[in-house]
């Protein structure tokens, strides 16, 4: 698999979703949409939709980006801090830590997500492009696809079995 089509596919607005050493799986990056296709490496790469999102979406890349964007979102609502830690059920002053610029304190993933919660947003993973050193590592391992996919159902069907008890 030829790193340069992974990331040609990616460039043309597809997410990938998966490789083989002959073939990857695209998919439409456009929110809802589960159109999927297999193509081989090297072949024309189709056109896609592109993704228009229908509600407003602010790209988070660091903490601080995510404590900018709720303490703005707070301020829209003319709440205070005291307002979100009560519809979030934060303990008192806990976002008040979070929010102060240059903090050290970066809350756990549960409390954030409570936060933008309670202002009205929910955390969303969304495939995106992959940086370069991913799609060489897709492209490089695939000779080891057979033993990886046995091993990954060995530990699927093993937590199977913790969670049964």
């Amino acid at each position: 698999m030829n790193p340069d089509f992974l990331r040609k596919a990616q460039n043309e607005g597809w997410n990938v979703i998966t490789a083989d050493k002959e073939h990857v799986w695209l998919g439409c990056a456009r929110a809802g949409c589960n159109f999927q296709f297999k193509i081989r490496d090297g072949a024309a790469i189709p056109s896609t939709c592109r993704p228009q999102p229908v509600l407003a979406e602010i790209s988070i890349e660091s903490f601080d980006d995510m404590r900018e964007a709720l303490r703005m979102r707070r301020e829209q609502l003319c709440l205070s801090i005291k307002d979100v830690e009560d519809a979030a059920g934060l303990a008192t002053d806990h976002l008040a830590k979070f929010e102060k610029d240059e903090s050290l304190r970066i809350p756990n993933i549960q409390t954030a997500m409570d936060w933008a919660q309670a202002l009205g947003y929910t955390l969303v993973l969304r495939q995106t492009g992959m940086p370069q050193v991913t799609l060489g590592l897709i492209s490089r391992t695939r000779h080891l696809l057979a033993k990886r996919m046995s091993s990954f159902r060995h530990f699927r069907e093993f937590r199977a079995r913790q969670r049964k008890g």
